[in-house]
């Protein structure tokens, strides 16, 4: 599918180590947002605890701070505020194109929240997921750079092209 680094449309992926990199950028930027909430939401004597409670409204405002953050960048870009900084992005595997809304969130993005959810009713699933994202994280060694997310949403991580077209929803 992908001899070396450019893709058959020749466009160039983005590094494994670039990706991480981004990732790691996006995921501390959520934890600015979120550690200082759930703070606050103590001091305030709004205290969560532990449990099925806890769990929902941290998985609620990580989505919410996700969207908010990263989703209009991802649905008009292709990228996160990471991907931004390193100067790669996310499109179509096939056109290059930038994804829809469905298949760059939710597809891509959001694809092991039921999994997820699932864990908080049965708490020996957790290694499962666990695993399920290590894996995912995993397959980005294989030579076509993709992770699952990538295969799930028929997405690819490029270098960074301004006015790419969209694809149609």
């Amino acid at each position: 599918m992908i001899d070396g680094y450019l893709t058959p449309t020749g466009e160039e992926l983005a590094t494994r180590g670039t990706r991480l990199v981004a990732a790691i950028v996006d995921g501390v930027i959520i934890m600015l947002i979120i550690v200082p909430l759930v703070i606050l939401l103590a001091m305030i004597g709004l205290d969560l605890g532990e449990g099925l409670l806890a769990n929902v409204v941290s998985t609620i405002f990580g989505i919410v701070a996700f969207s908010l953050v990263h989703g209009l960048l991802l649905i008009s870009r292709g990228q996160t505020i990471g991907k931004m900084l390193f100067g790669i992005q996310i499109v179509d595997q096939e056109s290059g194109k930038l994804l829809p809304p469905v298949r760059v969130l939710v597809i891509r993005y959001f694809w092991m929240m039921p999994l997820s959810v699932l864990t908080w009713f049965v708490p020996v699933l957790g290694t499962l997921v666990g695993l399920a994202g290590l894996v995912d994280a995993l397959m980005i060694f294989n030579t076509d750079r993709l992770c699952l997310h990538d295969r799930l949403a028929k997405s690819k991580v490029v270098l960074f092209t301004q006015n790419r077209g969209k694809l149609d929803s």
